[in-house]
């Protein structure tokens, strides 16, 4: 589905074979909203001009995965399931081929500007597509800065969170890369090697190999809602 809001349009997703997905795909185009709104009050109601990048999708993958309980809470905690899902399916098949998950290079991660790069990355050298790794692998890299290694770089994700959230109206391309350059102190290749050999570790040792039992139920179905009463629909003439 799809509704205007202010005149900025929300894609709702209705995933009737995946619930859970549905319900992270909702929360995770809820948080982009949130996003562009912080943006624009930031930049006194101005023009946005972002160009989408591994935190655009990875922040948005993490705060969407959640827990939905029967009377529609829902609990926050991180863990992307169907994204590990699909990661845990992308290392068996490559491991029945003898080889390893595509993962991109850190450094090639956060300098990427729009899904086109992405794809024109992986298809030079992968020869494959390479969004769902960028979606899995955002959400992956945004969990590890803000919650691994008893949260080394929380302080500094945050700070990077501040900065995207008051992105220039001008001078936006390059932005988001010069940042968490800045932000996390990168001043050579090494330490790029370094912050990825870090990131591969825990990607390929902790997160992938997690238990999704763990993670909590998978949500209800629609018709599961007791004591659901539904809302009197809207008259567009009053």
């Amino acid at each position: 589905g799809r509704i205007e809001q202010q005149g900025s349009p929300i894609d709702l997703y209705d995933e009737p074979d995946n619930r859970e997905f549905e319900i992270n795909k909702n929360v995770h185009e809820g948080t982009h909203q949130l996003e562009h709104w912080f943006q624009k009050q930031k930049r006194e109601w101005g023009p946005t001009s972002v160009p989408q990048s591994f935190f655009g999708e990875g922040f948005a993958e993490y705060i969407g995965s959640v827990n939905l309980a029967k009377d529609r809470s829902l609990t926050f905690h991180g863990i992307n399931r169907p994204r590990l899902e699909f990661l845990k399916s992308v290392d068996a098949q490559m491991k029945q081929q003898n080889r390893k998950l595509p993962i991109f290079p850190t450094k090639v991660l956060v300098g990427f500007e729009g899904y086109g790069a992405v794809d024109q990355w992986a298809m030079e050298n992968w020869k494959m597509q390479g969004l769902g790794i960028f979606y899995a692998q955002s959400w992956a890299f945004v969990y590890f800065l803000n919650e691994a290694l008893n949260k080394k770089y929380q302080t500094k994700f945050k700070g990077y969170l501040d900065d995207m959230l008051n992105h220039p109206r001008e001078g936006a391309q390059g932005y988001a890369f010069e940042r968490f350059k800045q932000r996390f102190g990168l001043k050579s290749e090494d330490d790029w090697k370094k912050l990825h050999a870090e990131f591969e570790k825990y990607y390929l040792e902790t997160l992938i190999p997690m238990d999704l039992s763990k993670v909590g139920d998978q949500p209800p179905t629609r018709e599961d809602w007791p004591g659901y009463v539904p809302v009197e629909p809207v008259d567009p003439t009053k």
